[in-house]
């Protein structure tokens, strides 16, 4: 059997699927980049209502699936904790990103060192992104 014709299709083949995947990764980054700028300036809109004690307008920013396991009730207490004992958030820098690709959405990962009146913070933000609107996931401070 001649095997001159099946090198030549694997090596198309092999072109095909390098081809298909420079493509991939030449989108991905563009994508990426406008995700992860819906959900810094979600982070944005969170700092802004966080200062203003607008706790109620920040759980309608969250995912339907973090309300399944957080009441309005607890988030809003939590919050109102973490602004009585911090006070407001004066800067925030972007120290970490990361996206997990799901079917119907993107999940982005935000680190930010956040600076307060009365302390400075790690703020752990998960955004669900989809249809280019971020859903605030979960939020951590340490």
């Amino acid at each position: 059997m001649d095997k001159e014709p099946i090198i030549g299709i694997r090596i198309v083949a092999i072109c095909g699927m390098m081809l298909f995947l420079m493509c991939c990764v030449s989108i991905s980054p563009f994508k990426f980049n406008k995700d992860r700028d819906n959900a810094i300036n979600a982070t944005n809109d969170f700092h802004n209502l966080f200062n203003h004690h607008r706790f109620e307008e920040i759980y309608g920013l969250t995912d339907k699936r973090a309300r399944e396991t957080k009441s309005k009730d607890s988030l809003i207490s939590i919050l109102s904790f973490l602004r009585d004992e911090r006070g407001r958030v004066l800067n925030s820098e972007l120290i970490d990103t990361d996206i997990q690709t799901r079917p119907t959405y993107r999940e982005l990962h935000l680190s930010f060192r956040t600076k307060y009146e009365n302390t400075e913070k790690i703020e752990r933000f998960v955004w669900y992104v989809s249809d280019n609107q971020a859903r605030l996931f979960s939020f951590v401070s340490e």
